[in-house]
């Protein structure tokens, strides 16, 4: 399994709602604008990639000083348990430094 993790990559919106459909994270996959939305205004996306497959994605809003929410960790069921959302949060950190705090929705713990 060659897999490539890439900071703010171009994601399509497609691509989106499929990893958060095969995640089993509820989000709003019906509303093609919203999903845009929440990708062109994240601060931070980091995607990982088999190929050309996008199997994780998550999303991140911060201040770039002090804190930094993780609005969405999405891993493909097939995937999970490999340790991809762990590496995600790793290279996000990496990227911050260690002077921000990272929060986590509720949802995006379960992942993990």
């Amino acid at each position: 399994m060659d897999l490539e993790y890439r900071i703010n990559d171009d994601c399509i919106v497609s691509e989106v709602k499929e990893v958060f459909i095969r995640s089993g994270i509820r989000r709003p996959v019906g509303d093609s604008d919203r999903i845009q939305r929440m990708i062109d205004h994240a601060d931070e996306i980091i995607t990982v990639r088999e190929g050309s497959k996008l199997v994780g994605f998550l999303r991140a809003i911060t201040d770039y000083s002090y804190c930094c929410y993780i609005s969405d960790i999405a891993v493909d069921t097939e995937y999970q348990g490999l340790g991809i959302g762990k590496e995600l949060i790793r290279i996000l950190r990496d990227k911050l430094g260690e002077d921000i705090c990272t929060n986590f929705s509720t949802e995006s713990r379960r992942i993990l």
